[in-house]
């Protein structure tokens, strides 16, 4: 075989060439990593070699055995991708690919996953996150409370198809408002703050973080009107002082015009604390404070 076997001894994938007695007829280099020699493997029945395979053989020379599964081989656990193709009507080629190493680190990126997803759901703040075309691909608890619908009817689906109102504010730095309308009737404001996702510098989707501003905006709103009658309430009472005070200071301003010298400078310190008393009612207006 020359240069095609220098080729196949290259790969990775054990390669074995089978005749219809399920001897091996050839073996690559590959074949190795099962404990035996490429010399060792010829001659041998493939399923004293893989006894993973025993059963399988017929499949090889029938339409072909195609495979993935977890198999133990001595006191290994190995992932295996299997594949027979006949190469003519004596002679069958199987293939097989050790993909232990890729379904490990998958199996421990789903236990991450799982693990995140549960850190997601026990999170108090409402959490949803959008894929790159905008359809809803996880929901946690408190945003399924917060909507008043089912997680099974918000994955897959858009925001706007969700929620009955569809009135949504941006305040910038990737936070907007959004006044929504739930399953229940409730009217909710929401709060919530966007990041994108991005995988290998591509867009992927996005995660948004919320939480249920209604009764902090309810408390604002209170303190808003309690702070203009409190504006309104002060002005009134400067209007009332500053009045009879400024016509006070008028009447006593002509009065000292006619007085002499040692009575007007009497009427003239009365002057001088009205308007002491002015200014104290001027803090208290503009500023809240009982000073001069």
């Amino acid at each position: 075989m020359g240069l095609h076997q220098k080729a196949l001894d290259r790969l990775e994938d054990v390669i074995c060439f089978i005749n219809d007695s399920n001897e091996i007829i050839f073996a690559n280099k590959a074949i190795e990593k099962f404990g035996l020699s490429k010399k060792e493997a010829i001659g041998k029945n493939i399923s004293s070699v893989f006894p993973f395979l025993m059963g399988y053989t017929d499949k090889i020379f029938s339409n072909g055995l195609k495979s993935k599964k977890w198999v133990l081989y001595g006191k290994r656990k190995l992932y295996l991708v299997i594949q027979s193709q006949m190469l003519d009507k004596n002679v069958a080629m199987l293939v097989i690919k050790n993909e232990t190493k890729f379904k490990d680190k998958e199996e421990k990126l789903k236990e991450v996953k799982k693990m995140y997803e549960k850190i997601l759901e026990l999170a108090s703040e409402s959490i949803y996150i959008e894929n790159e075309e905008g359809e809803i691909i996880f929901a946690n608890n408190a945003f399924s409370r917060m909507v008043g619908r089912n997680t099974r009817d918000i994955v897959g689906r858009r925001m706007e198809d969700i929620l009955e109102s569809r009135e949504m504010k941006k305040i910038g730095n990737g936070k907007y408002e959004m006044n929504i309308h739930t399953k229940n009737g409730d009217s909710r404001l929401l709060l919530y703050s966007s990041y994108p996702l991005f995988e290998k510098r591509n867009f992927i989707g996005k995660i948004n973080i919320g939480v249920d501003v209604t009764e902090e905006r309810k408390r604002e709103e209170k303190l808003k009107i309690l702070s203009e009658r409190e504006k309104n309430f002060r002005l009134k009472t400067a209007h009332y002082f500053f009045n009879p005070l400024a016509i006070a200071k008028g009447y006593m301003g002509l009065m000292a015009e006619e007085l002499n010298e040692d009575e007007r400078e009497k009427v003239l310190k009365a002057i001088n604390a009205i308007s002491r008393v002015e200014n104290v009612i001027k803090n208290f207006v503009t500023r809240g404070e009982i000073a001069e």
